[in-house]
């Protein structure tokens, strides 16, 4: 700007009116009468023109990464929860303690410590339904008893031809018992085998069950308050200038 202004300093400087000498311009200090209005002018022009020289600031980039995760964490938090509500949904069961299966797969929960170190009692159990044949000894099965309760335990042999039946029956025990179940198991009776289980969604899902009432109207409050605040946010960003 002094560069600009020193430029243009001929033009704030006026003869004084006791001396008119043609080398004023050339000796022009304190004696000269400034043109104040001129040099107002002056002031506003270089700064134009310095703000227009100036690159506009660069835009910050769109917080893409926070709203992805945004998305993300909003869906598993979602998924979790539909996951619990199916899991405890198909727990509660169908004919007396048999559990409700969905797709082929069904789940309940382990109730006692016979097989702690593998399945942990208040585990969440996942079987699937599979054809009796495929099973060997090693394999964790959920199946039906006498009384209409169901066992988990694992395999520990198996009869091809029980009693001269031409049906397949295993024998099963719990893992942190000294021997093998009194009854064996008819192929007829197996739920399915164990093909995944959590202790903590197992606690989740007890929860859920002893409170079902109680949770069912919490979710449906929780996500009901989520979808009016989404709204809220959204219909807020359409319209910047209302209060």
């Amino acid at each position: 700007m002094a560069k600009a202004l020193k430029q243009r300093n001929w033009e704030f400087c006026t003869e004084p009116t006791s001396r008119k000498n043609e080398d004023f311009k050339a000796s022009c200090k304190n004696p000269c009468e400034y043109d104040f209005p001129a040099i107002l002018n002056a002031l506003v022009d270089v700064s134009n023109e310095e703000e227009q020289a100036e690159p506009a600031p660069e835009q910050a980039p769109p917080k893409k990464k926070s709203r992805a995760r945004s998305v993300v964490a909003e869906c598993l938090f979602y998924l979790i929860l539909i996951i619990v509500i199916a899991a405890a949904f198909t727990v509660l069961g169908g004919n007396g303690n048999m559990p409700r299966s969905l797709f082929g797969y069904a789940a309940s929960t382990v109730l006692t410590g016979s097989m702690q170190s593998e399945l942990p009692k208040g585990s969440l159990i996942l079987t699937r339904r599979v054809d009796p044949a495929a099973l060997a000894v090693d394999d964790n099965i959920t199946f039906l008893n006498a009384d209409n309760t169901t066992t988990t335990h694992k395999i520990v042999g198996v009869y091809e031809n029980y009693d001269g039946t031409a049906l397949r029956a295993f024998v099963t025990q719990g893992t942190e018992n000294g021997m093998a179940d009194d009854d064996v198991v008819m192929a007829d009776n197996v739920v399915g085998k164990v093909v995944w289980h959590s202790p903590a969604l197992g606690k989740a899902v007890n929860y859920v069950k002893g409170n079902a009432l109680f949770i069912g109207v919490i979710t449906m409050l929780v996500i009901g308050f989520a979808i009016a605040l989404r709204m809220f946010i959204k219909s807020g960003k359409k319209q910047p200038g209302v209060v």
